[in-house]
C-alpha cells in the first residue's frame, strides 16, 4: 500500500470509552491517557454521555481526545450505556469501546488485597459479584473494538500499552500482538485470531531439542523445516493482510494474534516469531511478539 493511500486519524475530536471488569485496570488505562493529553472523565452515569459529547464537538478543537470511563458502579443506569452508544452512532459521532479484561481469580485477589467489597457483590462473595459484572458486560465486551487482558500485566506493562495504543497521531499504525501460548493453560481471551500449530512435529520429543526453546536457533530451525510449516506461514499472512487493510479503513488499531502448541515453548514460541519477524516488514504496522506460557512448563 503506498503512503499517500494510508489513512489519518480524522482531526475532529477522538472520543474513547474505557470499560470492562472492575479491577482489571480502568484507573490504570485513565491515568495513562491523561499523561497523554486526553481529557478523561470518570464514572459518568451513561446518560449524560450524549450531553458530555455535545460539549466536546462544540469545544472548538480545545478538548480534541476525549476518554470516558464508564463502569458498573452506575448500577441499574449501566444496561443504558448500549442505547447511548447506538444513540451517539445515529448521530454520525465516532467512538472507540475499549474492554478491560482480567481472570477471575486475579480479581477476586486484587480485592481482597484492597479490602473492598465488589460493586455487585452485595451480601455474598466476591466471586458472585463478578460472575454478575460479567454478565452485564457480556455484550459491549463482544462489540468492543480492543479487549486488552490485564492478568499478566504489571501496573507498568498497562500504562505502557496504553500509550502504545493511544498515543500517536499521523497516519494510522497497526499495533500487532504476536502471542506464543500453550493450549494446556488455555486460550489467551483477548485474542483477535487464533491459529493452531500441533501440526507440527513437536521439538519435545526430541532430546536434544527438549532442553530449549522455540528462540533458540536449533529448536526454530527444526520447527520452520517440518513439512507444510512455512506454507502455513506464507498464507496464514496472506488471509491476514485483507483484515488488516479492513482494519485501516475501520479506524481500528491493535489486533492481538495468538499462535498457539501443547505447552507454549517450542513450536508456537518458533512460529510466533517467525510470523512476528513477517508481519513487521508491513507498511505502517507495528508488531511485538510476546510469549505467554514460555518458562511455565
Amino acid at each position: 500500500m503506498t503512503s499517500e493511500l494510508a489513512p489519518v486519524k480524522p482531526p475532529e475530536s477522538e472520543l474513547l470509552v474505557i470499560t470492562g471488569m472492575s479491577g482489571a485496570g480502568r484507573t490504570t488505562a485513565a491515568h495513562a491517557l491523561e499523561d497523554h493529553g486526553w481529557y478523561v472523565v470518570e464514572n459518568l452515569p451513561p446518560t449524560l454521555l450524549g450531553m458530555l459529547t455535545e460539549i466536546v464537538a462544540h469545544s472548538g478543537g480545545s478538548i480534541p481526545k476525549l476518554a470516558v470511563v464508564m463502569d458498573v458502579r452506575s448500577k441499574s443506569l449501566f444496561p443504558q450505556l448500549r442505547e447511548n452508544l447506538h444513540a451517539l452512532t445515529s448521530a454520525g459521532i465516532a467512538y472507540r469501546v475499549l474492554f478491560l479484561d482480567a481472570a477471575d481469580d486475579l480479581l477476586v485477589r486484587r480485592f481482597e488485597q484492597g479490602r473492598r467489597p465488589h460493586p455487585l457483590q452485595e451480601d455474598d462473595r466476591i466471586s458472585d459479584g463478578i460472575n454478575r459484572e460479567r454478565d452485564v458486560l457480556h455484550e459491549l465486551k463482544e462489540s468492543a473494538e480492543i479487549v486488552v487482558d490485564t492478568t499478566e500485566m504489571s501496573v507498568h506493562d498497562l500504562a505502557r500499552t496504553i500509550t502504545e495504543l493511544f498515543s500517536e497521531s499521523g497516519p494510522i499504525v497497526l499495533r500487532l500482538n504476536v502471542m506464543s501460548f500453550g493450549f494446556k493453560y488455555g486460550v489467551p481471551t483477548d485474542a483477535n485470531y487464533v491459529a493452531d500449530v500441533r501440526f507440527i512435529p513437536n521439538p519435545h520429543w526430541v532430546p536434544e531439542l527438549r532442553p530449549h526453546t522455540g528462540k533458540d536457533q536449533q529448536v526454530s530451525d527444526y520447527v520452520l523445516a517440518a513439512k507444510g510449516a512455512a506454507e502455513f506461514i506464507e498464507r496464514y499472512i496472506s488471509a491476514l493482510e485483507p483484515v488488516f487493510e479492513g482494519y485501516r479503513r475501520e479506524n481500528k488499531h491493535y489486533a492481538t494474534i495468538a499462535i498457539g502448541c501443547t505447552g507454549g515453548k517450542h513450536r508456537s514460541v518458533a512460529t510466533a516469531e517467525e510470523i512476528g519477524r513477517r508481519l513487521a516488514q508491513l507498511p505502517s504496522v507495528r508488531v511485538n511478539v510476546s510469549h505467554r506460557d514460555l518458562g511455565r512448563e
